[in-house]
């Protein structure tokens, strides 16, 4: 089953877990404002009302990168896994 399914079922895992990344980033700011938790989304949040743009610019750039890297990490690792695209 390991040498026969798992490549196979692994691809589209890996793909949706690269994916869903930015997802989880969505949902920790809106699980921080629902219930008004302190976390690096309400310091973007109290950022916006006096205009502190290095603030916000830098939150969103860590979150983007944050993705970013998510993404690649599952592109390589689907390199890694699939024989097809092997060379």
């Amino acid at each position: 089953m390991r040498r026969h399914g798992l490549p196979v079922a692994a691809a589209p895992a890996i793909s949706l877990l690269g994916a869903s990344v930015g997802f989880l980033v969505l949902y920790v700011a809106l699980v921080e404002v629902a219930f008004n938790l302190d976390g690096s989304f309400r310091n973007i949040r109290t950022a916006v009302t006096p205009l502190d743009l290095p603030l916000v610019q830098g939150m969103v750039l860590v979150a983007t990168v944050l993705v970013v890297i998510a993404s690649t990490a599952a592109d390589g690792l689907l390199l890694l896994l699939e024989r097809r695209t092997r060379r």
